[in-house]
């Protein structure tokens, strides 16, 4: 792809969230993530459980409703909140990068009063202002930056014979919900962070690369969705492949469309994403391959003797037949073209023919240059990405160099070719089937994600739901 169109790639076409349709969103991103309100609600629910425990582990201190000439009118003990039961929470996306959350709970107390074993239940409502924010690791960070808390009534539904003054024990109870409900609701959002902290580790890609994944800038919190620009960044041999300056978009603005609606989180992995991955693995050498007669089941054409119609002076060289090996080498960087409903690749390639001895070093015989044109397959398990590659165009070849002297290209495809398209794409499938993982906030189930080709990037939806 040209350097011209690699900066006009239109990669974000699909990825508004129930928006009108002149909204427009600025893209340079290598990867956009996006998950729109239903799915923030969902991480929200997700943390029921973190949050019911913790508010259950509140701390009342005992109550006394004062003296009268010295002497205690009334002392309550062992005031506990005895279970929590979470009713709503609400998300709404605002301005200035925060989400507001709405929290409805309900409180079990038990509390003893002389003889007598009370109960009570407490309703609550906290609100509070999360900020949603790109960490100094990179990670995503969020943190409450306002909080509070509306209090109802306090309701008796076990009363014993000892008459209390309810208005003074509610002023006491309040008292301490009031600050500590909203500390607890900051200390689960902590302990999310500690997820989101697992967001830039390092994976392993192959055998000598592994990859992490940063934030480019801080998330952006619209009113139905929070888009999060990511950069992808590989590391070869433990040095950081530095592969931007060639291949990183411009911005480029995109009309908002509409996705299906319900808990939602779409990637859109751009055509540098896939430039990165391919030419990772090139680098390493793991397209690279050596095919003998060996590699190609019953077919065992791969002699000197075979090439004998196309290189008509290698008998005389060779006039006892040698078995030969092809070497494959990828030369350059694949060559991608993402296209509606489509990805193509091209790997520019040398195959060296080399004569095999009994004894003693291969012998070069000739060198070819060729392009191999392969249709890519995207195959997404587990939040992990691989491929797949079937050859789109036949291959021809051209010739670098010769010891043999003149060679037939023609001749020598025909013998070539077969062999290339049944070892050679076994080869490369088993290489391309090392899954890639990709980026994950938090942890959700995802039904088997739908993938579609665009013009200069991937979307990817995972319609998300509870886990188990």
């Amino acid at each position: 792809m040209s350097s011209e169109k690699m900066n006009k790639m239109l990669w974000l076409a699909l990825f508004g969230v129930l928006v009108g349709p002149s909204n427009c969103t600025q893209l340079g991103s290598q990867i956009m993530m996006r998950m729109n309100k239903q799915a923030m609600e969902l991480v929200c629910q997700s943390q029921k459980g973190l949050l019911q425990d913790a508010m259950k582990a509140i701390e009342i201190p005992n109550f006394s409703s004062g003296l009268a000439l010295r002497v205690n009118l009334l002392n309550i003990f062992g005031i506990q909140i005895d279970t929590v039961d979470i009713l709503n929470i609400l998300v709404k996306l605002g301005p200035e990068n925060k989400i507001q959350l709405s929290i409805d709970a309900r409180l079990h107390l038990k509390v003893k009063v002389l003889q007598d074993n009370l109960e009570f239940t407490q309703k609550a409502e906290i609100l509070a202002d999360v900020d949603f924010s790109k960490g100094i690791n990179g990670c995503p960070a969020l943190s409450t930056s306002a909080c509070k808390t509306i209090l109802g009534k306090l309701q008796v539904i076990l009363s014993g014979v000892t008459l209390i003054p309810l208005d003074l024990l509610q002023k006491h109870i309040h008292n301490i919900l009031h600050d500590q409900l909203c500390l607890k609701v900051s200390s689960v959002f902590g302990l999310l962070n500690v997820q989101l902290g697992a967001f830039n580790a390092l994976t392993v890609f192959s055998p000598a690369t592994q990859l992490h994944y940063t934030l480019s800038t801080t998330p952006v919190v619209m009113s139905e969705f929070i888009d999060l620009d990511i950069t992808i960044v590989f590391s070869f041999l433990g040095k950081v492949l530095n592969l931007n300056s060639a291949l990183a978009p411009d911005h480029v603005p995109f009309p908002a469309q509409i996705i299906p609606s319900g808990p939602v989180l779409n990637l859109a992995l751009s055509e540098t994403v896939f430039s990165f991955m391919y030419t990772t693995l090139q680098k390493s050498g793991i397209f690279n391959c050596e095919i003998t007669g060996r590699k190609v089941g019953n077919i065992n054409l791969l002699t000197t003797a075979a090439l004998n119609t196309s290189t008509p002076q290698i008998n005389e060289k060779y006039p006892n037949s040698l078995p030969i090996t092809l070497k494959v080498v990828v030369t350059e960087a694949p060559k991608l073209t993402l296209d509606v409903d489509k990805m193509e690749m091209r790997l520019p390639s040398s195959i060296e023919i080399l004569a095999v001895p009994s004894f003693g070093n291969a012998q070069s015989l000739m060198i070819l240059r060729t392009d191999v044109f392969l249709n890519v397959t995207l195959n997404i398990e587990a939040e992990k990405l691989s491929s797949s590659v079937d050859l789109i165009r036949n291959i021809t070849f051209a010739l670098d160099m010769s010891a043999v002297g003149s060679v037939n290209v023609s001749e020598l495809q025909n013998l070539i070719v077969p062999l290339l398209m049944e070892s050679y794409l076994l080869h490369l499938n088993g290489v391309l089937s090392i899954k890639m993982s990709l980026p994950q906030l938090f942890i959700l189930k995802s039904h088997r994600p739908i993938v579609s080709f665009q013009e200069g990037f991937v979307l990817v939806t995972f319609l998300l739901e509870l886990p188990l």
